[in-house]
């Protein structure tokens, strides 16, 4: 299937960086499905260059990374530009690359605005930074998170850790992470491709929150909560939102039962206009649970604005830690394939 998707051919000129060749860089697909995601990786060990700049055809500049994953929303051919430095030296190479189809969501309308892959061996800044993870809301969590976050094989990694024995502030570390002031969106459709860690009293959650949580505060900023395991019903993937109007033990949930979400790869995803917030798993046609209230006010619909992705783990807490954390299965790990954001062409 991957062959028909796209051919590649490279060429190079002014080869002067030792050491750097044709086979250094190597294309593949993200996923066998998703034909119109490629990714452009250099093989060649770090102590060859100084710098890789990729050109893409859209034009964007990206540079500091070994890796880089190119959208094609249109059959076509494409060309993507590297150029690799090594002192006062430099090598460049384009890559001609055959794409077979339209990507089936531009034919429904829609246009990819943001995508994170994980591609390289650090989270991009220009993207992430990490939460608040100290003592909040009754969670057993506090850490800079840097211990908690590992990319690797494009994927990212966000696991917890037991530091002690007594379940107190400091004795777990976790992390969060978001894209607050870096990445915001107002309308579209997100979603995130996971596999979610099983063991008592942890929880994942992928989610996305409103621009003014600083000034506003939570609940009142709002939040679409895409997925979340909660250990009363350990096979079901919780999502919904938080409003001022639904505090906390929110109302506005509902659950679809997922009995390998920790063994295999899902999408959890939602569709939100103006007025309505689909939530689904794997495709965008399995929706499980809609919020769209009657009455839209600031207190049930603070969804008018910009949001923000969050994501992270979650140890212990007055909702999900009354029986205490499961120490015999530290470290578990949160494993994100990618996030992407589509609006509206």
């Amino acid at each position: 299937m991957a062959c028909m998707a796209f051919v590649v051919s490279l060429l190079s000129c002014n080869n002067s960086v030792s050491g750097i060749s044709n086979d250094d860089f190597q294309m593949s697909l993200i996923e066998r499905e998703k034909l119109n995601f490629i990714n452009f990786q250099c093989v060649a060990s770090a102590d060859k260059y100084d710098e890789i700049i990729w050109e893409l055809p859209s034009g964007e500049i990206v540079s500091g990374f070994s890796s880089v994953t190119a959208y094609f929303p249109y059959k076509g051919e494409y060309t993507v530009k590297v150029k690799v430095t090594k002192g006062l030296s430099s090598s460049e190479f384009s890559k001609t690359v055959f794409i077979r189809r339209d990507d089936p969501y531009v034919a429904k309308g829609e246009k990819l605005v943001w995508h994170d892959e994980f591609d390289d061996s650090a989270l991009d800044p220009a993207f992430w930074k990490s939460r608040s993870t100290h003592y909040e809301n009754n969670n057993w969590r506090s850490s800079d998170g840097k211990q908690n976050i590992s990319l690797k094989d494009g994927i990212l990694r966000i696991f917890a850790c037991k530091e002690g024995e007594p379940q107190k502030v400091g004795q777990y570390t976790s992390v969060s992470l978001s894209t607050q002031k870096l990445k915001e969106f107002t309308y579209g459709r997100i979603e995130f491709r996971a596999k979610l860690p099983a063991n008592m009293n942890i929880r994942p959650a992928l989610s996305m929150l409103g621009n003014d949580i600083d000034e506003s505060g939570w609940p009142a900023c709002g939040e679409m909560s895409i997925a979340n395991r909660l250990t009363l019903e350990p096979r079901a993937i919780y999502s919904g939102v938080h409003t001022y109007s639904n505090y906390e033990y929110t109302m506005h949930t509902d659950s679809m039962r997922v009995t390998d979400y920790d063994t295999e790869f899902h999408v959890y995803g939602i569709k939100w206009i103006p007025d309505k917030i689909d939530f689904y798993i794997d495709a965008p046609s399995n929706i499980y649970y809609s919020y769209s209230p009657s009455d839209i006010n600031g207190r049930t619909w603070p969804f008018s604005k910009p949001f923000f992705v969050s994501l992270g783990l979650v140890m212990g807490g007055d909702r999900i830690g009354r029986q205490g954390v499961d120490n015999s299965s530290l470290p578990r790990d949160l494993f994100i394939d990618y996030i992407r954001v589509y609006q509206n062409l």
